[in-house]
């Protein structure tokens, strides 16, 4: 593991393989417990194959991706862990709704202006509109970080960040709580099925082959049309099948 906190040192910080392949490091907790990785720094993985290669790569957990386009056009992994514990939450879950009526939206093209909005401006803008005009629940695309912003989220490269267009990690939190405040459920589109293709920020070719995360030949250009659904409510997966929307069980039970 390299990053900022070791100055990039390329061998200060070795993981050890254990069993079933798995590569586990254990740095200890800096001075009155805090995080050795400080908040809001570069953070990436190194990896050495048996052929020689130097492949760096950005861990497939990362939390928060930001991108310089001034600088380079791959997104950056940045440790997220702010040491006030980050967003405070206000509002409680909403009731589970007897029947649901969903809002799909868009965070980036939710604003009149043309410029890409944020998690802030749908959440004091959009959301209110919404649950004026009857709505329950809103769905929300394109949140996990995606390469290509004209994909719709389909270009997937970190499937557990926010996407850092819209904000940062709190902000995504400030949003779901002010939904969770009008008494809208909130799920979020998991769009697995379409990772890029991206090697310096996505999964592709992680290892150095291309059978790490995916199938290696022909398959790995094969779509599955199914998308899944992650209640952002109760943490519930379901699937939406050919496009045929599907509701959370668990929140209409």
């Amino acid at each position: 593991m390299v990053g900022d906190f070791n100055d990039w040192n390329e061998s200060s910080h070795l993981c050890s393989a254990s069993e079933y392949n798995k590569f586990r490091l254990t740095i200890p907790a800096g001075p009155g417990g805090k995080s050795p990785i400080p908040h809001g720094t570069k953070v990436k993985l190194l990896i050495k194959t048996h052929d020689g290669q130097s492949l760096w790569r950005m861990s497939p957990w990362t939390k928060y991706a930001t991108q310089n386009q001034a600088v380079s056009m791959d997104f950056q992994p940045i440790h997220w862990a702010p040491p006030n514990g980050g967003y405070q939450w206000q509002h409680s879950l909403p009731p589970r709704p007897k029947s649901m009526r969903i809002y799909e939206g868009h965070v980036g093209i939710s604003s009149p202006e043309p410029k890409v909005a944020s998690y802030v401006y749908f959440a004091d803008n959009v959301l209110p509109r919404i649950k004026d005009l009857g709505y329950n629940c809103v769905e929300l695309m394109a949140i996990m970080e995606h390469a290509y912003y004209g994909s719709f989220g389909y270009h997937v490269t970190s499937f557990f960040a926010v996407s850092s267009r819209y904000g940062n990690p709190d902000e995504f939190k400030y949003l779901v709580d002010s939904a969770h405040g009008l008494g809208l459920t909130v799920i979020l589109d998991l769009v697995h099925s379409h990772a890029a293709k991206n090697v310096n920020d996505g999964l592709n070719m992680f290892d150095g082959t291309d059978h790490c995360f995916f199938h290696s030949g022909g398959k790995v250009d094969t779509y599955i049309h199914a998308v899944c659904m992650l209640c952002a409510c109760c943490v519930h997966v379901y699937c939406v099948c050919m496009c045929i929307v599907q509701v959370c069980v668990l929140c209409t039970q």
